[in-house]
């Protein structure tokens, strides 16, 4: 919920910052956006800063009890995951600024496909798998290098795509999207 309430309020912030700036450059009333602007950036500072006080409290409460959390959203920080298992909705972890490291050796895997989202605009993703797991993966990175089990790609963008020899015919298995902005991306195997 907290990261569609941060959703709706950015999106809100961009539509009435646009309709202020189409009205300064219309002239069709007396307003001046660059004045408005300064005259309200330090309430903005203030109101930005406390709500990542209040977003960094939030997620410190929930990550104490990281080894269960199956999804988690940040702005800022990082999340370390160590689930015991992973349920029928998957996994689905997005950071804004900041890592993502996922310990899955020790994780119950359901029969048939387990799904992993992982999402971070700025930093990197770290997931460790179990040998034991076939997996599939699509991985995309804006900026940066993509190291999926020791083999290395980068570009702009870079794309890597994994798929093991025994998923199609495995009982268990995982399904992984990574998408990084400006970062990287390491995927191996205990």
């Amino acid at each position: 919920m907290q990261g569609v309430f941060s959703t709706v309020v950015v999106g809100l912030l961009l539509i009435l910052f646009g309709i202020l700036f189409l009205l300064d450059q219309s002239g069709t009333i007396d307003f001046d956006f660059w004045d408005f602007l300064g005259d309200i950036w330090p309430v903005a500072l203030i109101i930005l800063g406390i709500w990542i006080i209040y977003n960094q409290a939030r997620g410190a409460k929930s990550d104490s009890r990281h080894a269960s959390i199956i999804s988690g959203r940040k702005v800022f920080g990082n999340i370390d995951a160590t689930p015991d298992s992973i349920g029928s909705e998957g996994l689905d972890y997005d950071v804004t600024f900041g890592d993502i490291h996922i310990l899955l050796t020790k994780t119950e895997f359901m029969p048939g496909e387990n799904k992993i989202r992982v999402s971070v605009g700025f930093g990197e993703i770290n997931i460790v798998l179990p040998d034991n797991i076939p997996c599939k993966i699509y991985s995309s990175c804006g900026i940066g290098d993509i190291r999926l089990f020791g083999e290395s790609s980068s570009g702009l963008p870079a794309k890597r795509e994994y798929v093991d020899d025994t998923y199609e015919s495995s009982e268990k298995k995982t399904n992984i999207r990574a998408k990084c902005g400006l970062g990287d991306i390491r995927i191996k195997r205990a």
